[in-house]
């Protein structure tokens, strides 16, 4: 069974997801900056921020595919959006 990452996991999409992917990928690893709400003991949570590369290839280690929904959704700063959306995809 592969292992499956999903950023974003306390943002809008992932949290609406949450229930649904475990049926579809058993295996998953939550990621996001802050922990999401009702956390699961079944569930496996490693908090990162996709800006910074060394804990990206940390929560990539042992996965065989990323969900990627972590970013900055609404209008702000340059720089959140920069880090968030741009530089965090690429990492």
């Amino acid at each position: 069974m592969p292992r499956i990452l999903m950023t974003g996991a306390s943002g809008g999409i992932g949290t609406r997801l949450r229930d649904l992917l475990p049926l579809i990928y058993p295996d998953l690893v939550l990621s996001d900056l802050e922990t999401p709400p009702n956390l699961t003991s079944s569930e496996t949570f490693k908090q990162a921020d996709l800006a910074d590369p060394a804990a990206v290839e940390a929560i990539c280690e042992g996965v065989d595919g990323i969900l990627h929904f972590g970013g900055f959704s609404v209008e702000g700063p340059w720089e959140t959006i920069l880090q968030a959306n741009i530089i965090g995809c690429y990492n």
